[in-house]
């Protein structure tokens, strides 16, 4: 619905740039249900989306090491939502630390695994109701961008990337 690509949403996007995305939320061709949206970020820097406060950072293994979302932080911001960030090659906050919305906390990287294979440059990005991963959502009713502007990255190539919660299934 056209609603749902409008730009009304209470977060900012994570880039200050257009970034499109590799895997949309939701059930894909390639994982179901994928907790968040992966964007095809090569070492670019992330932004606050909002006012809040560094709850969790480290490397994850939460499921396994051959399965590993790398290095990661989580911010509950104000609102009450969580923003998980995974497979940063950097982070530039602290464990407790207060961020204001544009603040850089991060940079996207390659960190972590799938099947123990390593994976390629992106972000992960995770929207959750509560700290718990269980709890994802959709992020892109939330996020304040025209997502006509946010392609599916290379779908021309690998048309399965159309999947999942695409707000444009046909690009």
């Amino acid at each position: 619905t056209e609603d749902t690509i409008s730009n009304n949403g209470q977060y900012s996007f994570p880039f200050n740039k257009i970034i499109y995305v590799n895997q949309w939320h939701g059930c894909t061709d390639y994982q179901c249900p994928h907790k968040g949206i992966d964007f095809a970020a090569i070492k670019d820097n992330i932004y606050a989306s909002d006012n809040g406060v560094v709850v969790s950072k480290g490397y994850d293994t939460y499921s396994g090491e051959c399965n590993s979302g790398g290095n990661y932080l989580v911010i509950k911001y104000d609102g009450g939502h969580h923003m998980a960030y995974m497979h940063l090659d950097k982070s530039y906050v602290k464990i407790n630390q207060k961020v204001r919305k544009g603040d850089l906390i991060a940079l996207s990287g390659n960190s972590g695994s799938h099947n123990c294979q390593p994976l390629g440059y992106h972000l992960h990005f995770e929207l959750r109701e509560e700290r718990s991963q269980s709890t994802h959502i959709n992020p892109v009713p939330f996020i304040n961008i025209d997502w006509n502007l946010i392609k599916t990255n290379k779908s021309n190539i690998y048309p399965k990337r159309l999947s999942g919660d695409n707000p444009h299934p046909n690009f």
